[in-house]
């Protein structure tokens, strides 16, 4: 896979990511309910949400690292 559909994904992950993350944290939290703040209807969610964002962060800087070998020549077997 080239550099440039790495980058494209993570950018697509992390927005994905973003996205529940700002969902989770816009849910109803049950306050009136007097629930336990650990079981709240968004903790699961903002969590994977927060990971999918760690990860595609990950992504593109394993993609922007790879990209050039010793003395700016790409990789071996790069296509």
């Amino acid at each position: 896979m080239s550099r440039r559909a790495e980058l494209l994904n993570a950018a697509v992950w992390a927005v994905a990511g973003g996205a529940i993350v700002v969902a989770s944290w816009r849910m109803n939290r049950l306050d009136k309910l007097s629930i336990n703040p650990w079981s709240a209807p968004g903790l699961t969610p903002g969590v994977v949400g927060g990971l999918m964002v760690a990860f595609a962060l990950a992504l593109a800087w394993q993609a922007w690292r790879a990209d050039a070998g010793p003395a700016g020549n790409p990789p071996a077997g790069a296509d």
